[in-house]
């Protein structure tokens, strides 16, 4: 595709907008138009954030890589049916700032936060992943994800508030370190370590574990590292299966369930 230098002037689309080239510069981009469609497969490097006012929808054939933020301007839901990679911020400017990750979509987020100043990520539909791959520290978002992959090689993410995994956590660099929030497993979550590391710092908030599987899983190696402390099996009829060396500094609690 073609490149278009932007020369630091601000553009806005109010149809449907496709970039199957690159975008550099400095200028903001506004898409203003609601019921419209996102697509293609480029690169947007400009360093000014992309603004997005009216209800999109982000195509399953649509691969962006996106370097400046994104913001949500209002109650807008942005729906992701692609592969999506913001390097930038991710936000909101209000509560109902939703960005929605679709069926078996893919967003991969690089800044030290996603949506600090206000909006939801939702991403509990079949199949769809969120991708945390900052080149320095970040904080996980507070919600709940279908599949969640650490690739942050060198740093570590951090879990301050709580948050549920429904599928799996896929650790393939870097580190995720359980703060002071808890970390859910249910809906047959497994935990898959392909060169990453799970430790804790502290106990979450006033729960007596960082780690709570509420539903079948198999689980391992990621179970190391100073900090973490106690893991709690609580399930009734659910089965924990244990492939590697686990180490917990706390204590190893089940209330219902079965561990192996």
């Amino acid at each position: 595709g073609s490149t278009v230098a932007d020369g630091g002037f601000a553009k806005t689309m109010v149809g449907n907008f496709t970039n199957n080239g690159t975008i550099s510069g400095t200028g903001t981009i506004s898409l203003t138009g609601s019921g419209t469609t996102i697509d293609g497969s480029g690169t947007i490097s400009s360093n000014g954030t992309i603004t997005i006012s009216g209800a999109q929808t982000i195509s399953s054939s649509c691969t962006q890589s996106i370097t400046g933020g994104v913001t949500i301007s209002g109650t807008v839901t942005v729906t992701n049916y692609g592969n999506i990679t913001i390097t930038g911020a991710l936000n909101g400017t209000a509560p109902g700032s939703i960005w929605l990750n679709s069926t078996n979509s893919k967003l991969t987020l690089g800044s030290a936060t996603t949506f600090l100043l206000a909006g939801t990520l939702t991403a509990t539909a079949s199949g769809n992943t969120v991708t945390y791959n900052g080149g320095l520290l970040q904080t996980i978002k507070a919600t709940t994800y279908n599949n969640l992959t650490f690739a942050n090689t060198g740093f570590t993410a951090t879990l301050t508030l709580g948050a549920t995994v429904n599928d799996t956590i896929t650790l393939s660099s870097g580190t995720l370190a359980i703060g002071t929030g808890l970390l859910s497993l249910g809906s047959n979550a497994a935990i898959i370590v392909s060169g990453g590391l799970m430790t804790a710092t502290s106990f979450a908030n006033s729960n007596p574990y960082n780690v709570l599987y509420t539903a079948n899983s198999t689980t391992g190696g990621e179970l190391i590292g100073s900090g973490l402390k106690n893991i709690t099996v609580n399930g009734t009829g659910i089965l924990v299966t244990l492939n590697g060396n686990a180490t917990a500094t706390g204590n190893m609690l089940i209330k219902s369930g079965t561990f192996t």
